[in-house]
Parts: C-alpha cells; structure tokens; sequence
C-alpha cells in the first residue's frame, strides 16, 4: 500500500469519525455502562456490605459526638480476617470500617461539655460543603446546632462514597468546581470587610443549587442501578434517621406523605431500603439542615 494511498484513507476515516462523534461517543458510553453494570452485579453484594458498615461507622461517631469532617475513600481501611478477603465484605458483620486521618475532626472539649472545639477549616474538594470552610460561630448563627452540621458534614461524604462505590460515578462533578469560589469569596470578605454570615449564605446558594440539579441528573441517570442494590438499615441508624424524619417535613423530594411512609417502614424489623431511596433519604436530610427555604428569596 503506497504511502499517498494510507494518507487518502486516513483522512476519510478522520471525516467519518468527525461527522459522527456524537454517536461514537454515545456508542463508548453504551458500551462502558454495559460493562459496568455486569461488574455490579458481581461485586453487589459487596457494595451493600461496605455500605451498611458505613453508615455504622457514621453512627458511632455520632454516639462518641466526633466528626471526623473529611472521610473519603483514601482515610478507610476495612478490618476483618484478611484470608476471608475479598469475601468477607459481603458480610457486614465480619468486618468493620476504620479511619485513618482525624486531622480536622471536631469533638467536645470535655466529656459533658455542649461546647465543640473549633477544627481546622477545609475539606477535600469532592467531600466537602459549604460548612466545611466556616468557623464555628458562623455555623451556630444560621443552623443553630454546630454539632449536627459537622456530624451531617460526614454523612454528606459518606453519601458521595456510596454513589460512587455502586455506580462508579462522581455524584457532585459540576459542584464540586464551587468549592474554588467559597474560599475565593471568604478571601475577598476578609479584604472588603464584607459580612462573613452573608458570605454563607450567598456560596451555600451557589453551591446547593448545583448539588439539587445535580442529585436529580445523576439519581435519573443511574435508577436502575440504584433501585437493584438494597440494605438492611443497621439498627445503630434507625435513631438518627426517625429524629431527622420527624422534626419537619423535607423540602426535598419527599412529601409529607412519603417521609410518614418511611418513618412506619423503619419501625419494622431489619428494614430493607434500595441504595436509591437511602441516598434520596439522606440528601433530603443534609439539604434541609444545610440550605434555608428562606435564602431562596
């Protein structure tokens, strides 16, 4: 074959590829989701274990008032009889989750004491919230009870670590690029003398607003999935969840009639819950303590 003819044949292919790169790339897409989805079946019952020892993990540290305020996959490791491994993970009750990094947990100072210690600022950009950059008296000036919003700070982490663990997706892509303009802002009030408490609230606009259109595209987008791995609801949450569901109703997804529905299903033994309704369940919560009806103004 000449070398003028691999040329010619070249930039046909080029053209072709050029003129159909939309279905190309959803043809890839197609392809990888169906991929995914057989790896899921395989490793599902895995995913429920980690999932359920996660939110065990979540209780104790409730139980113990720390938050640890930047869980992500890198700050876990799994406990359990490493000849049973990989096994052992679909067996909740054969391992456990441990941390590996409480350099900006939160705690009280002393045993009795209401009072929390001021952690060091931040947050792992894929992780965080908006409260993960504001001290502590800025928090108690708009949510009132500094220890559920560092506690539902991890419980916003442990919420991404799960989509991600079933799916193999990043639930908060597009909001995470939000946390760049939070510390930008926070700076800037520093500068212009700026209200700190009206600086929460204008990135907590910014930044929920994103993570609620994001939530619905990707819970859309990975239904079937979602809806196909389920849980048995560890005893140690069932407190937290009926405290939550009980105080007021969810502004988000849930009606009134709903959130009643859940409440009556978690007073069953061993409540079974798909990952898609857990997660649903868990965001309502966090989006109701962390963003006001009223900012929306």
């Amino acid at each position: 074959m000449s070398e003028e003819l691999v040329v010619h044949l070249s930039s046909i292919l080029k053209n072709i590829l050029k003129k159909n790169s939309k279905f190309i790339a959803g043809y890839r897409q197609v392809v990888r989701k169906t991929l995914y989805e057989a790896e899921f079946l395989k490793n599902k019952t895995a995913m429920e274990g980690i999932t359920v020892n996660l939110l065990r993990l979540l209780a104790q540290l409730r139980k113990s008032r720390v938050a640890i305020r930047d869980i992500k996959p890198d700050n876990l490791l799994l406990a359990g009889n490493k000849n049973d491994y990989p096994v052992f993970m679909e067996y909740p009750d054969s391992f456990q989750i441990g941390l590996i990094d409480v350099e900006t947990a939160a705690y009280p100072v002393t045993e009795t004491s209401h009072v929390i210690n001021q952690p060091l600022l931040g947050g792992t950009p894929h992780y965080a919230t908006p409260a993960h950059f504001f001290h502590n008296d800025v928090l108690e000036f708009h949510f009132h009870d500094v220890q559920t919003t560092l506690h539902l700070q991890d419980w916003h982490a442990v919420l991404v670590i799960i989509y991600n663990l079933v799916t193999g997706e990043v639930l908060f892509e597009k909001t995470t690029k939000k946390i760049s303009h939070i510390i930008q802002a926070i700076n800037k009030s520093h500068k212009t003398g700026t209200d700190i408490t009206d600086v929460l609230v204008a990135v907590s606009k910014e930044f929920w607003n994103s993570a609620l259109q994001e939530f619905d595209q990707k819970l859309r987008g990975n239904k079937k999935i979602l809806r196909e791995a389920r849980i048995i609801v560890p005893v140690e949450c069932i407190d937290f969840f009926t405290e939550q569901l009980s105080r007021e109703p969810l502004n988000y997804r849930l009606t009134p009639s709903q959130q009643k529905q859940v409440l009556n299903h978690l007073k069953q033994p061993e409540p079974v819950l798909p990952i898609y309704n857990l997660i649903e369940i868990i965001f309502s919560i966090i989006l109701q303590h962390m963003y006001k009806p009223d900012w929306s103004k």
